[in-house]
């Protein structure tokens, strides 16, 4: 018997690659960070970071980014710089290119330091030009996304104003599947809570000027969220949050209904208004102790140490303290990722399952200038059964600087 090898699916440190077809798949990128880097006696307190697309992980020019009630647009390369700004414990960062969904990141701004943030766009999967008063759906061919819009719905998002004209919508649905950080935010919602996602859905409206519309008072528009989730069981029910793009955290409001058939389920719901919407649930969490030190052993401190989820879609964030002790929040009986990725770098190790809370034996170790080194499996491929001619599947997870190619 033969057996046809198309792909390997690999995890990178950042990215969980997708397979299909024939090939290999590497994933580059990285997750939304804010971290305290170094003084910049030139332009004191600042935000900067880089825009990349979340399909290819190439860096995105021409991204407006907007802050503090300014713009800058990102240079070829895809990075942007915010000066002079006001210290804040936590601020909301837009990005908005044509042909993509809005992107938001959330950061503090550090008096005399540099805040480092990477946003990842999603690409627009759909568009329609339509009369509001007809109505429309919108549909990816692509995927099982689509948004159901009644007539007469929609109204200017400022001054409640029927539109005239054509109206135009835009969709774009956000896989955390494949990396995480594609989400807007983090992972925590308006009560603290943090969650874990099943896919999201970024729906854009705008009139024939340009102006941003949302559904009128009372109306209410049908969405359809592909499932993409590393979880193998997911709910048949499941809340609906909503971005909030004030605050930077998710808002529970109403749920979403499993349908479909593998591989095209999604969640089906009601929603009454438009930002990014999520099929999430709260993360029955335990959490990991650790320690982060440094090639001395000395305790490190002041940088974040992250959590990713391998066989759930979610993502933590913490400073370690003075102490270089941590604590961070993983799904209870899973398994997730700890490392240092930015700035700096640590090694990698897996976490759980466990149905308590988890100290990790040995303490990271934190490089602050990570040079090329080997890539490291953390899970190696298991071995697969397969009619003749029929695709397999493999998955790992590997740890290093991306990106990857497997053969």
């Amino acid at each position: 018997m033969k057996f046809k090898l198309l792909a390997i699916c690999a995890f990178s440190v950042l990215t969980l690659g997708a397979c299909g077809g024939g090939g290999s798949d590497g994933g580059s990128g990285s997750a939304s960070s804010t971290d305290t880097t170094s003084t910049d006696a030139a332009t004191g307190t600042r935000v900067a970071g880089v825009v990349v697309a979340s399909d290819t992980g190439q860096p995105l020019g021409g991204v407006q980014v907007q802050l503090a009630g300014k713009t800058v647009t990102t240079a070829a390369d895809g990075s942007f710089s915010h000066d002079g700004l006001a210290a804040a414990d936590r601020v909301v960062v837009r990005f908005a290119r044509d042909g993509y969904a809005d992107a938001f990141a959330t950061t503090g701004v550090i008096a005399g330091a540099s805040s480092n943030v990477t946003a990842r766009m999603t690409p627009v999967a759909a568009t329609a030009t339509f009369d509001n008063a007809a109505g429309a759906t919108v549909s990816d061919t692509a995927s099982a996304a689509r948004v159901t819009l009644a007539p007469s719905s929609l109204v200017n998002a400022t001054t409640g104003a029927a539109p005239q004209g054509a109206v135009t919508a835009t969709i774009a649905p956000i896989n955390p599947a494949t990396n995480p950080a594609n989400m807007p935010g983090t992972y925590t919602s308006s009560s603290g809570d943090p969650i874990e996602s099943f896919g999201a859905l970024s729906v854009q409206l705008r009139d024939n000027a340009g102006n941003r519309l949302n559904l009128a008072a009372g109306s209410k528009a049908t969405i359809r969220i592909p499932l993409g989730s590393r979880s193998t069981v997911p709910p048949q029910t499941t809340p609906l949050y909503y971005f909030n793009e004030s605050t930077g955290l998710w808002v529970e409001e109403g749920s979403a209904t499993l349908a479909g058939v593998a591989p095209d389920q999604y969640y089906e719901g009601s929603v009454g208004h438009f930002s990014t919407w999520n099929a999430d649930q709260k993360l029955d969490s335990v959490f990991v102790n650790g320690c982060l030190v440094d090639a001395g052993g000395k305790a490190v401190g002041g940088v974040a140490v992250v959590s990713e989820g391998v066989d759930y879609s979610g993502f933590a964030q913490v400073v370690s303290d003075a102490q270089g002790k941590f604590r961070l929040a993983v799904r209870k009986n899973a398994r997730a990722k700890i490392e240092v990725i930015d700035p700096g770098s640590s090694n990698a190790v897996l976490a759980g399952p466990a149905s308590s809370d988890i100290t990790l034996p040995t303490c990271l170790v934190f490089d602050p200038a990570p040079s090329l080194v080997k890539p490291v499996f953390l899970l190696q491929p298991r071995s697969m059964s397969a009619p003749a001619d029929t695709p397999v599947l493999f998955s790992t997870w590997v740890a290093g600087k991306g990106p990857f190619t497997y053969q």
